[in-house]
């Protein structure tokens, strides 16, 4: 057993002590008073969650399930899947609560994770936004229900019930709690697409929608209104700006777009130079639009 261990990190030494009697301290250097702002916060902890997805679990590797060398235990060029995006999606609903404690209550912030973890089981295949489909709610519906159908019969009502709120978030039929909870859920399913795509980018791997329009299809009126407006490609923000003009009556919506403002500073070193006259245009926060997106 351990009895003193000094981590360093960016903002001072934490040191985590265990006594022979079994109490554990932890202290940071300069106390607890160091804070660091929220939407950075919670955008560092996506950038590390991502990280786990390099890591190979080597047992199944080793027992031959899939390719694995012992001197390649990390995948840099992984490709992202639905479990991924849930456990990612789920990570930043637990994050964002964490820092901003005030939003909802403990049960409230279980009900959206445990949401989250199963919100794309009606999913045969993922297809992008910009392709929407007569029937694909219903078809998703019946596919979510059948996939959760060995839960116990009370969590599978509170899912499907869930389920339809999460994909018409801002029906006004439903109970206002209900209605905010549900949209928080959302905003973190879509915050989560561009958080992704600013991932992949600080990995050397950035994704642009001219790659899209000259290996699958021609790029939908959909995208090209954004990528017009915008006047660039890159996939974070043609992403981003889908995401603020569906949204933008959302609840919270805020505090998602400062969390991808963090951490397009964070890889790129500057804000999203559109962002400010896309939200003039849409008089989208115009009290705080000069002080906190300028560019």
């Amino acid at each position: 057993m351990i009895r003193e261990v000094a981590v360093e990190t960016k903002y001072g030494v934490t040191t985590i002590t265990v006594s022979p009697e079994g109490q554990i301290d932890v202290s940071r250097m300069g106390g607890d008073d160091v804070m660091i702002p929220a939407p950075l916060g919670i955008w560092k902890m996506q950038l590390s969650h991502a990280e786990g997805n390099k890591v190979i679990r080597s047992g199944s590797g080793e027992c031959g399930c899939y390719p694995f060398k012992l001197s390649e235990p990390r995948d840099e060029s992984y490709v992202e899947n639905d479990t991924m995006h849930a456990s990612s999606a789920s990570e930043l609903a637990r994050n964002t609560c964490r820092f901003y404690t005030d939003l909802f209550l403990p049960e409230e912030i279980t009900r959206i994770v445990n949401f989250l973890v199963y919100h794309d089981r009606g999913e045969r295949e993922d297809k992008t936004d910009d392709r929407p489909r007569e029937g694909k709610f219903e078809e998703e519906l019946v596919e979510f229900a059948k996939n959760i159908q060995y839960l116990p019969a009370g969590v599978q009502y509170e899912l499907i019930r869930d389920f339809i709120i999460f994909e018409n978030a801002g029906d006004e039929r439903w109970e206002p709690r209900d209605r905010e909870i549900m949209q928080f859920a959302k905003l973190c399913d879509k915050a989560d697409a561009p958080l992704s795509a600013l991932i992949y980018e600080a990995q050397g791997r950035k994704g642009s929608l001219l790659y899209k329009q000259k290996h699958f299809e021609a790029l939908t009126e959909q995208d090209m209104n954004y990528i017009d407006e915008i006047e660039t490609y890159d996939q974070a923000d043609v992403w981003f700006a889908h995401m603020i003009d569906k949204y933008n009556s959302y609840d919270h919506l805020k505090i998602f777009i400062d969390i991808i403002i963090e951490a397009c500073i964070d890889v790129r070193g500057r804000n999203f130079f559109w962002l400010k006259k896309f939200l003039e245009r849409r008089n989208i926060f115009p009290e705080t639009i000069l002080n906190t997106y300028g560019v």
